[in-house]
């Protein structure tokens, strides 16, 4: 490819950092960036050749669990010999963790070209030409992993769904099987103020005649994920129908195809076990049709070591300190079941930060009834909510023992020294918390670090 356009890599994130970012929550929508949809993806994609339509795709969608599912089916074929891409978001650390091939990152120096291949179309819809709107930071991160995986010539691609389903940006593939995580609410802003409604969007990846793995829903939803399956001619496998999950030291999987016994995970949490029954039920389904050949141990293998940064991750010991990104109360509830599980501990000193447009009602909720004390702080995010007003809420669910600190490195300082050495400190409540907290935490003098 011919690089012209942003000479540098620096130069090149400078330009997409400041495109629209929904993910960020910018209130101001410029008038060459219209609502939600799939026309700008469409657009964009049509200019560089349409790659996404060469992938062989496997699409995930859910409210919670689909990037780790999605990495739990990737690394299983990467480790297995298949050159595998993973497309995933939002990123805890570094923007090109979203976009992986056998679990290494995107050079920067790929970044840069295919987005100096996009820049004409760029500059063209900065203009207005021809009625081109401009697309947003996800759009184009998106067309450039799509790109890069054809660039690279993958033979699969996991692609984790952005936001919803229908509407969201991943859904111009055409895959072989998708995915769908357990449905709670969030974003109900966009997606729905109804559990039906949420699912109703996430079901948008369906395809016709395309298999659909679904992890365990809530009947609610799961009404609605059937009703499409059947208004589709798309074949359905349900984690607590055809395929089962015997969890323990070591779990059992079965599925319509067969079992699979001593199956462990690297990700703590009983929530997992259910995002690893879904996975293996998506590689069954790619073994039954003659698209994969996976023994057991492969999968095994592949299970045993997928990782997600930021899912219950131990990151320092002495105090043991754990970062996770659960940002809503479904995703809160899995994380204090998987710490009680993982971790034996005297008192749970958590570190809050979270998004004013969540659900902060219903996390502190789970929250205020296990911890001994928490720190509020602020996310780097232009939507987080002020220390001082979870302090408030925290007040109105008749919780007193927290302190407001906007500064993280502080806040981290202050659960330290509130931690004894059989407590466990929990950072969580956004991706962009867990992702400075652990560099943070990295380049904070410890006695031992994970």
């Amino acid at each position: 490819m011919k690089s012209e356009g942003f000479a540098s890599y620096d130069k090149a994130m400078a330009y997409l950092f400041a495109l629209t970012d929904y993910e960020k929550g910018f209130t101001h929508r410029p008038r060459t960036t219209p609502k939600l949809g799939l026309d700008r993806i469409s657009r964009l994609l049509e200019f560089i050749d349409n790659p996404e339509r060469r992938l062989r795709a496997i699409h995930i969608a859910g409210t919670k669990g689909k990037g780790s599912t999605a990495t739990m089916v990737a690394n299983t074929l990467a480790r297995a010999g298949y050159k595998t891409g993973l497309f995933t978001s939002p990123h805890v650390e570094d923007v090109r963790e979203r976009v992986q091939i056998d679990g290494e990152w995107i050079p920067e120096a790929a970044v840069q070209e295919h987005l100096n291949r996009m820049l004409p179309y760029l500059r063209r819809a900065e203009a207005r030409e021809d009625g081109i709107y401009k697309p947003t930071f996800f759009e184009v991160f998106t067309a450039l992993a799509f790109m890069h995986f054809e660039y690279e010539g993958v033979d699969f691609a996991a692609a984790e769904v952005g936001m919803g389903g229908r509407l969201d940006t991943t859904n111009v593939l055409s895959p072989l099987v998708c995915g769908i995580t357990p449905v709670s609410m969030d974003h109900m802003d966009r997606l729905g103020d109804t559990l039906a409604a949420i699912a109703g969007e996430k079901a948008g990846i369906i395809k016709r005649g395309v298999p659909v793995v679904c992890g365990p829903q809530r009947p609610e939803a799961l009404q609605v994920i059937r009703n499409t399956c059947a208004q589709r001619s798309a074949p359905l496998h349900l984690v607590g129908d055809d395929i089962s999950v015997a969890k323990g030291d070591s779990l059992t999987v079965r599925t319509w195809a067969g079992s699979l016994a001593d199956v462990k995970l690297a990700m703590p949490g009983n929530h997992q076990a259910d995002n690893a029954a879904t996975a293996v039920g998506i590689l069954h389904v790619m073994i039954e049709r003659g698209i994969v050949d996976l023994s057991d141990d492969q999968i095994r293998d592949g299970l045993a070591t997928a990782f997600c940064s930021a899912r219950v991750e131990l990151v320092r010991r002495h105090p043991a300190t754990v970062v996770d990104s659960s940002h809503n109360p479904a995703s809160v509830r899995a994380m204090l079941d998987a710490l009680k599980s993982a971790f034996a501990f005297e008192r749970l000193i958590c570190v809050f930060g979270v998004a004013q447009d969540k659900d902060v009602s219903g996390m502190l909720r789970l929250i205020i009834d296990e911890a001994a004390h928490i720190v509020f702080t602020r996310t780097n995010s232009p939507r987080s909510a002020l220390p001082e007003s979870l302090g408030a809420s925290a007040e109105g669910l008749g919780y007193r023992d927290f302190t407001p600190e906007p500064d993280l490195k502080r806040a981290l300082a202050i659960a330290r020294e509130l931690a004894g050495a059989d407590d466990i400190i929990c950072v969580c409540g956004s991706f962009y918390l867990a992702g400075d907290a652990r560099k943070l935490l990295r380049e904070t003098p410890a006695e031992t670090t994970a």
